[in-house]
């Protein structure tokens, strides 16, 4: 027979549940909106406020702050010229200015080409991306974003022109403007496109030996793996400096027995994938990458 001790812990708790339930969502959402600091599109998320992203942008989580923030958001040939044209197959870089008139904001941001026409994507994003960002593809549009909020003003990205007959290419970008208060309020997103024409007239070969960003664009060549946690969920980063490939994650303890493994498809730049090591993965551990290049890097870490 049960005991009225258990009878009465059981009510309460049925009386609890959707307390307890609905607690457990807005943790969930909560965890969600708080890692979109390691980039959006590294969550399936777009919002770059394109068409083909239903026009939506960052106020879609973020709103509620005013730093009087805006975007200049341009197209420029390395010699610094603003551009409104392009020319087929030359080299250029786009670049995103953060602008606010007060506090001290930090910054994220997403943008992404495609054809202005029908929203085709145009996938020009050279690989020697600057440190900090990654190109990641969401429903057939690659998207650079972001891994880590930025204190700087400024983030030129290397981008090639198409080839020719491509027609006009807009450029759209989404910047916010955060307090950094690890939670969606207190924030300011804005939002911003460039359109630019295909033009025919190539560059001179004069100004395109001439290229003013080159030193100012500082790749991350480092392979670095960070393993942290958060929410009670345990993350790998990692900085992929070669190509876009596969990859295999793993976490095993001391002794080298197997505590987690997966695959994993890797970007270019810094990419986040959530682990779920057994009960036993706690303590040192040794989590490891091995990209399909035949690049292995290594770490030991401590699980609590």
């Amino acid at each position: 027979m049960r005991s009225k001790f258990y009878q009465l812990s059981k009510r309460v708790f049925v009386q609890k549940l959707p307390t307890i339930i609905v607690f457990a969502v807005i943790l969930s959402i909560s965890s969600v909106l708080i890692s979109y600091k390691d980039g959006p599109a590294s969550h399936g998320e777009h919002v770059t406020g394109a068409p083909f992203d239903s026009s939506v942008y960052c106020t879609k989580c973020h709103g509620g702050g005013n730093f009087g923030a805006s975007i200049l958001a341009k197209l420029f040939r390395p010699d610094s010229t603003v551009v409104t044209a392009y020319t087929p197959g030359q080299n250029y870089y786009f670049v995103i200015i953060y602008k606010h008139t007060s506090g001290t904001p930090l910054h994220g941001f997403q943008t992404t080409s495609a054809t202005t026409a029908n929203g085709t994507n145009v996938n020009g994003w050279r690989n020697n991306l600057p440190a900090g960002t990654a190109n990641r593809v969401v429903l057939g549009h690659n998207y650079i974003e972001h891994t880590a909020p930025f204190t700087g003003d400024t983030v030129i990205i290397p981008w090639k022109a198409p080839a020719a007959g491509t027609g006009s290419i807009t450029f759209y970008t989404a910047c916010n403007f955060v307090n950094n208060n690890n939670k969606p309020t207190g924030d300011q997103p804005v939002k911003g496109s460039y359109v630019v024409a295909e033009g025919t007239a190539a560059i001179t070969n004069a100004a395109s030996a001439v290229d003013v960003f080159a030193n100012k664009v500082k790749p991350d060549l480092t392979p670095e793996l960070v393993v942290y946690q958060h929410s009670g969920y345990v993350y790998m980063r990692y900085n992929n400096t070669g190509d876009n490939q596969s990859g295999y994650i793993s976490l095993t303890d001391i002794q080298g027995r197997i505590i987690y493994t997966g695959k994993v498809s890797l970007n270019k730049g810094n990419n986040i994938f959530p682990v779920q090591p057994s009960n036993a993965g706690r303590g040192m551990l040794i989590a490891t990458i091995v990209r399909a290049d035949g690049v292995k890097t290594s770490k030991k870490i401590v699980l609590e």
